[in-house]
């Protein structure tokens, strides 16, 4: 895996998690179809583990504008730990990791702080506002290798709890994203994870690997999909020289 620390052919350590735990933190903020308006460089310390090339590894932060009202959302991409991706909502919170899931409702705004995250983790926090919670130590990193049916038992809870607001949701729904493909091939119908959103989650990645490479702070515009204002650093999102020649005529 460490070919991923290859600046010439890899993506850093997140290079594949557009496709975890980025993904799910987009499709959350309904930006599968946008993206972050400013990289904010991390303040944590350097990595001593010689793989990482002397670089920080967590603490960069990416600032969203929320489709609601405009107002800015903060996504932290911080170390490993039990969860992949934490919702800080107005009045709740969703933790979630592949077989792992739980939600607290009616907290009121909660700011992650260490000593939170940490309580996060083995799930003391404010214990008696959690709705459901299955942390699937017998899981692994593998939701179909599980041992009982805790997992279930959480899931048919919440969606018993929150039954107005899944519907009001109207979700797109696929228990087989093979099936749906295929589904979709004689329908036309869009999948429930196009290309484009792929695409999206990988510029995800893309961009946080590239703030930690470069150790800087950028604004990206989601739109145009490029760098723009200072970039005193000369960051590129271009690999010109391995085409040599090759173009992509459409």
């Amino acid at each position: 895996m460490f070919w991923r620390f290859d600046d010439d052919i890899g993506s850093g350590y997140n290079g594949d998690w557009g496709a975890h735990h980025l993904d799910i933190a987009q499709w959350g903020l309904d930006m599968d179809d946008s993206g972050p308006y400013k990289i904010i460089r991390s303040d944590e310390p350097y990595s001593t583990n010689l793989y990482h090339g002397g670089r920080r590894q967590f603490g960069m932060k990416m600032k969203f504008h929320s489709k609601k009202d405009g107002s800015d959302i903060e996504l932290y991409h911080g170390p490993f730990g039990v969860w992949g991706t934490v919702f800080y909502g107005t009045n709740g919170i969703v933790a979630v990791n592949r077989g792992k899931i739980a939600v607290w409702h009616k907290t009121g705004l909660v700011r992650p702080t260490p000593e939170i995250r940490k309580a996060l983790q083995d799930v003391s926090f404010k214990k008696d506002l959690i709705i459901a919670e299955s942390v699937g130590k017998d899981y692994g990193t593998d939701a179909n290798m599980k041992k009982d049916n805790r997992l279930d038992l959480a899931l048919d809870k919440l969606e018993k709890y929150f039954k107005d607001e899944i519907k009001a949701a109207d979700l797109y729904v696929s228990n087989d994203q093979i099936g749906n493909f295929c589904e979709c091939m004689h329908s036309r119908k869009q999948t429930i994870s196009p290309s484009q959103v792929g695409g999206r989650g990988a510029t995800l990645c893309l961009l946080c690997n590239m703030s930690y490479v470069y150790d800087a702070s950028f604004d990206w515009d989601p739109v145009k999909m490029e760098i723009v204002g200072a970039n005193p650093k000369k960051i590129s999102i271009k690999r010109d020289v391995y085409r040599d020649g090759w173009d992509i005529v459409v």
